[in-house]
């Protein structure tokens, strides 16, 4: 009867000072780290949408939820009204600013360290209207990793970067593409 645990009890809680993270912050300095290159840019790039743009949205779902109550299919109709909540909230929100950084420990996201250890490779995509460092890491799930440039010097970044890993060309993946096509 002792290994019973009762669910009624509270748990002991830790003091609150071992309790509390930092709080959220565009400005993630790595005071203690040493970082070679670092630099903020918006979590995505920032597009402007037209009237046009909405129209289109708002009409092939409206053809999606016809679709779903003619073959009364209400999981379906409720997938489709919740796909548009969401990408219309999406695209009205305001992207974040990150800072990254380039450090002999390794590539900082944010706060978040991906040891070179963990990099396989890297890529630099060049758009007309944006620039991306592509790392591919070791992770099953989700191999590569695009991070947004923003102002900087693509060359100096490829050069840093080949200091630490081998340049391998990535392929742009098709999802990728039709976002960037649809606009996202």
């Amino acid at each position: 009867m002792e290994n019973l645990i009762d669910l009624r009890k509270q748990p002991e809680l830790p003091p609150p000072h071992e309790t509390q993270s930092r709080p959220p912050s565009t400005e993630d300095h790595h005071e203690d780290v040493e970082v070679i290159m670092r630099w903020i840019a918006p979590e995505y790039e920032i597009k402007t949408y037209t009237r046009n743009w909405f129209l289109i949205a708002s009409g092939v779902a409206l053809l999606f939820v016809l679709i779903a109550i003619i073959t009364q299919s209400y999981f379906f109709l409720t997938f489709v009204a919740l796909a548009f909540l969401v990408t219309i909230m999406y695209v009205k929100r305001t992207p974040r600013e990150i800072t990254f950084a380039i450090a002999k420990t390794g590539v900082y996201v944010g706060r978040n360290l991906l040891p070179w250890g963990r990099i396989k490779s890297f890529w630099i995509f060049e758009y007309p209207h944006a620039k991306e460092l592509s790392i591919e890491t070791d992770k099953a799930l989700i191999p590569y990793m695009k991070l947004p440039l923003g102002s900087v010097d693509a060359t100096e970044l490829r050069e840093l970067m080949k200091s630490f890993l081998p340049e391998k060309e990535h392929q742009e993946l098709v999802a990728d593409e039709i976002g960037r096509n649809l606009g996202f």
